[in-house]
């Protein structure tokens, strides 16, 4: 198994401003400008990546707000650290995948 350390280390050379936290035990990354959404619609968003299982999904993005995506997905909202976050129904992201490909994953879903 890879350290929160060494997962955050190979998301830093994709984002340098990413950095860990944490929110009643769970690690997470926080991803400080992201561009996501479907083409001609991307839009560059503060997220949170949650790597492992959270309600019921392996893996999750949390997004500071929705974003057109070609998929019709529903989105709710979740507090994390005091802050409301959006996230869609996605799953089948594998929590046991690198961090960087766990990213990849969400926001392809959310093209």
């Amino acid at each position: 198994m890879t350290s929160v350390a060494e997962q955050m280390h190979k998301l830093q050379i994709l984002y340098p401003a990413a950095h860990a936290g944490s929110d009643g035990g769970v690690h997470f990354a926080y991803i400080p400008e992201l561009g996501v959404g479907k083409e001609g619609h991307k839009q560059v968003v503060r997220a949170l990546l949650y790597p492992s299982h959270d309600n019921g999904y392996s893996s999750r993005l949390f997004l500071d707000r929705q974003v057109p995506t070609t998929a019709s997905y529903t989105w709710t909202t979740r507090v994390i650290a005091g802050e409301t976050w959006w996230v869609v129904s996605f799953n089948g992201v594998p929590g046991t995948l690198p961090w960087t490909e766990i990213l990849a994953n969400h926001v392809r879903a959310l093209q």
